[in-house]
This record gives C-alpha cells, sequence and structure tokens, in this order.
C-alpha cells in the first residue's frame, strides 16, 4: 500500500509504504495520534468537492481578482505576467490528464475551462478521500485489539468522526462504495463503539445514512440502506439476540429530525424513502429469526407513521397555532418512551423559538428537564425526579412519569450534566420573557444543591448572581406594573368548510399588547384560503 500522489517535479518520491506508518503510529502515544487523525479530517474538509456550479463560481472571483492585479503591471510585463500564469495552468493540466481520471476515462479538454478545473476538483477531492480511507483502515487492521479493547477512547472516537465526516461531505459514488464496505467491517468489528455508552455517535451515522436512503442515485439509497440493516443486526447480535433497541430508538429520531428540516415529501422523495423502507424489510425476511424480523417490521412501521405526522404537520405550516398542537399531540403520543418524546419537545422549543414565544420554550425545556430527572430517579442517580417540579407546575409530574422500566429506558444515558443544561437553558428563556418569580424556584430549588453537592462554587457564583439578577428585576417590574406578558382573546370557530374546528373555541396568545384589529387581520388573511371568512366581534351567542 502507498500514500500519496507521485510528483513528478521532485527526485524524492513522496510515498509512504504501510511499514513506515506502522512504525510512525507505533512511536505515538494518544495525543499525537489524535492530532493526526486530525491532519486526515483537515484533508477532507480541504479538499471537499463543492460542486460545478461553486467551482465556476469560484473561478469567476479568481479572475476577478486577477484582472485588476495586471491592470497595475507596466505594460511591458503584463504579456509576461499572462504567460506565467497559463503555463501554471498548464503544467497542473499536464500533470492530471497523465493519471486515470477517477470520473471516467481520460479527458482533454481545454485546459482553461471550467469544465475541466471541475473535473480536476472532481478527481483531486476523491483521491484525497480514497487515501485517507486506505490509511485508517491500515490503522484498524494493524491495531484492531488496541481499539477493540479500549473502544471508549478518544483515538476510537477520532476514528470514527472520520467516517462521519466522509459521510457528510461531497463524495464521489465510487469512494462511498468503497466507503460503506469499510465501515461494514468496522462496525462488526468494534461494535461496542456504537452500542455501548453514549448514543450520540449511534444517532449521528443513522441520521446520516437515512439521508443518504433518500438519495436521487438509486445505487447509493441500496449501499445506505443495506448499511442501515447491518447497523440494526449488529446491535441485535450484540445484546445476545434480545433486541436492538439503540438502532430502533435513533433511526426514528432521526427520521423526525430529517423531516423537520424538509418537513414534506414530495412523490419522488417519498418514493425513494419507501424504495429504502422496502428493502431494509425484503433483507430482514430473509433472516431465520423471527423475532428480528418483527423487530424490523415494527421499526419500518414507527417510522411511516413519523412521516404521516410530518406530512400532516405540513398542511398546518402557514398555521402555527395547529402546528404546535400536533406538535404536542405528538410528544403526548411518546410519553413512555422518554427519548423520543425529548426529539419532539425540542422541535416544539424551536417553533416556540422562531415565533418568540419565549415562555413556551422555557416551559418546553422544563418539561424536559423533569424528563431526565425522572430517568435519573429511576436509576437511583437524583433523588428529586419529576417530583421536584411541582411548584413550577403540575403538569410536569403529570405528563413526565409515564416512562415505562423497559429495555427503551436501560440504553438512555442522561447524566446530571444534562439535567443542569435543560435545566440552565429553560432559566434563560424564561429571563427572556419576563417571568422572574419562577426563576427562583428552578435556580434555588433545583439547581444550587446539585452544584453545592458538587462543591463547584464557580457555578454557584454564577448561579447566584442571575437569581439576584431575576429577583431585582422581579421588584422593578412589580414596583413600576410595566410588563406587558401578553394578550390573550377567546376565539371560536364556525362552518363547513372547516368541519373538524366548527363550533370550537380557543384561547390565542398574543405578544405584548396585541389589539383587536391587529389579531382579526391576522386570522382572516390566515383562514381566507379555505373560502370566505366572516369576523364576528362580539361575544353574542352565534
Amino acid at each position: 500500500m502507498t500514500i500519496g500522489v507521485p510528483d513528478r517535479g521532485r527526485k524524492t518520491p513522496i510515498f509512504r509504504p504501510s511499514e513506515t506508518l506502522l512504525t510512525l503510529w507505533k512511536h505515538y502515544n494518544q495525543d499525537d495520534l489524535c492530532s493526526f487523525f486530525g491532519l486526515l479530517e483537515s484533508a477532507i474538509r480541504v479538499f471537499n468537492y463543492l460542486g460545478r456550479k461553486n467551482a465556476e463560481r469560484l473561478i469567476g472571483i479568481s479572475s476577478m481578482h486577477i484582472a485588476p492585479k495586471l491592470s497595475t503591471l507596466p505594460s511591458k510585463l503584463i504579456g509576461i505576467s499572462q504567460v506565467n500564469i497559463k503555463t501554471s495552468v498548464n503544467r497542473r493540466s499536464d500533470h492530471f490528464n497523465e493519471q486515470q481520471g477517477l470520473f471516467g476515462q481520460r479527458q482533454h479538454p481545454a485546459p482553461s475551462s471550467a469544465s475541466h478545473r471541475n473535473l480536476l476538483d472532481a478527481n483531486l477531492s476523491s483521491e484525497i478521500s480514497l487515501i485517507t480511507l486506505d490509511t485508517i483502515c491500515l490503522f484498524t487492521q494493524y491495531f484492531n485489539d488496541s481499539l477493540h479493547s479500549s473502544y471508549n477512547s478518544s483515538i476510537t472516537k477520532r476514528l470514527f468522526d472520520i467516517y462521519l465526516l466522509f459521510l457528510r461531505t461531497n463524495q464521489s459514488e465510487l469512494f462511498l462504495k468503497h466507503l460503506f464496505k469499510a465501515f461494514k467491517l468496522l462496525i462488526i468489528k468494534i461494535p461496542a463503539v456504537l452500542f455501548e455508552g453514549d448514543t450520540s455517535l449511534c444517532g449521528q451515522f443513522c441520521y446520516e445514512l437515512l439521508r443518504l436512503c433518500n438519495s436521487p442515485l438509486p445505487n447509493l439509497r441500496i449501499e445506505a440502506s443495506t448499511l442501515l440493516f447491518t447497523l440494526m443486526k449488529t446491535n441485535y447480535q450484540f445484546t445476545n439476540n434480545k433486541h436492538f433497541i439503540r438502532v430502533h430508538v435513533q433511526t426514528v429520531k432521526s427520521v423526525s429530525q430529517l423531516l423537520e428540516k424538509q418537513l414534506q415529501l414530495n412523490s419522488t422523495t417519498q418514493s425513494h424513502i419507501d424504495d429504502s423502507l422496502r428493502l431494509i424489510n425484503n433483507y430482514a425476511k430473509y433472516e431465520k429469526n423471527v423475532q428480528f424480523q418483527a423487530e424490523v417490521s415494527d421499526l419500518i412501521t414507527r417510522i411511516h407513521t413519523v412521516i404521516m405526522s410530518m406530512n400532516q404537520l405540513s398542511s398546518y405550516e402557514d398555521n402555527d397555532e395547529m402546528y404546535i398542537d400536533l406538535l404536542y399531540k405528538i410528544a403526548q403520543s411518546y410519553t413512555s418512551t422518554s427519548e423520543l418524546r425529548k426529539t419532539w419537545l425540542e422541535c416544539m422549543a424551536r417553533k416556540h423559538q422562531k415565533q418568540q414565544n419565549y415562555a413556551e420554550v422555557g416551559h418546553c425545556y422544563l418539561h424536559i428537564a423533569a424528563l431526565v430527572a425522572e430517568y435519573l430517579k429511576r436509576r437511583e442517580i437524583y433523588d428529586l425526579g419529576c417530583d421536584g417540579f411541582n411548584k413550577i407546575s403540575l403538569n410536569m409530574k403529570l405528563d413526565e412519569s409515564s416512562m415505562k422500566n423497559d429495555v427503551y429506558l436501560q440504553d438512555i444515558h442522561y447524566t446530571m450534566k444534562d439535567l443542569i443544561h435543560y435545566l440552565t437553558k429553560a432559566g434563560h428563556y424564561l429571563h427572556i420573557s419576563e417571568r422572574y418569580e419562577i426563576l427562583g424556584e428552578i435556580f434555588n430549588k433545583l439547581i444550587v444543591p446539585i452544584h453545592e453537592q458538587n462543591r463547584d462554587y464557580q457555578a454557584l457564583a454564577i448561579v447566584y448572581g442571575q437569581l439576584q439578577d431575576s429577583y431585582s428585576k422581579a421588584v422593578d417590574v412589580n414596583k413600576s406594573g410595566k410588563r406587558l406578558l401578553g394578550s390573550y382573546y377567546k376565539v371560536a370557530f364556525y362552518g363547513k368548510n372547516i368541519f373538524y374546528e366548527h363550533d370550537k373555541a380557543y384561547v390565542y396568545k398574543e405578544p405584548f399588547v396585541t389589539q383587536l384589529p391587529m389579531i382579526r387581520e391576522r386570522l382572516e388573511k390566515l383562514y381566507s384560503a379555505y373560502g370566505k371568512v366572516k369576523m364576528i366581534l362580539d361575544s353574542n351567542k352565534v
């Protein structure tokens, strides 16, 4: 095996035989190896193929920068400079024309053409990726035992980070075929990296593979679907043929995250996803284990349910209240599965944040914090659980105490840091929304005892500073009486065109001082899409 591209302009070859690399790695400590993998990551990013349109745009920008510089040169030197530029381009072109292109046969277009430059960039990017993949495969082959014994080390995680980076960057179809084969061998050799401890790495791979399952390229969809099925099967074997809960939960979670960005699948992308899921289901049918087949079928059914929910959400894209109400219903349907409920609560928080409903954002994160607290209590790590949130809202215990003590719970790995993170995040948004009084319950009753137990005095100083600021502002607004928390209107709906809302009434919370004509105009514009709208502004019986 050789590493590098031959440079015919040098007397000394830049090939690096495998023996040289192995000797180098054996003398490296852990920090050196992490730095080495960091260099490989940098190479992937620097030589990432940007695509034809971006390449043409960059060529245009570089030409704009060169032209003014030439205009400032004396007339005698302009011709010489142009010759130097052309010579430089021709040298690079000749160098690559001598090699077989990774994206096709040898081609000899005009050296200065954008298509030629694009071809060079594509070939170079693919070659760099292949060299990098070859290098990490060599490392995995010779250091397999140490990777397996220290699967939780920074080196192993850095190795998997490179695979993730490959999936996230633009790569040729040829390279991805090699990548999938290499990654398949890696997860079979070192499954503990993905299936023990923190779930985030497994979740990231599920997300990227599902994204590729939606690719317009059929071969790429097949490869991604096959690898996703391999993840399921390897996870199942890793648990001694009991379940593949980790891949199950992370896949459903990833589908939710992907569809949140895209919101609605058109007929083409819907068929792509369906093809990939059908292929995974067909793979499962050839397995002898009936329980495994049933679990794969259950996962695919759940994915279809999520897709249907997201398609339903898309119909309310212009109606924020209905959209958030449906998000709430979806989150409520996952009260027994904490990781999936957390995903939908975060989705709801992001939607509220876009609408600047900061009090609601804060309460979404409080529900997540209560969920984490309940998990920690059941693991005997935290005493209070969701009971500690009763003074904030009784809904916390009502909603977050329903999680089941089953295999789903066993695969979750929340920590006290997660609890503090979500409590702090909730406090931040509640402070922005001017709910100063409630911050005492969050900071003083929930966060402070944790920091005191850990003797984290720096964190305590920060928390008490935030608490002092909140109480001072609470005093100020209560004295002045100038605090605009919102305007509330009761709105009732009647009509055949909106039969699902006929004779139903809702309370609308509007920002700050929203007057009646303002909410009337907004609702009239929104519901005119369903037909003729008549607004009745009094409270008389209809």
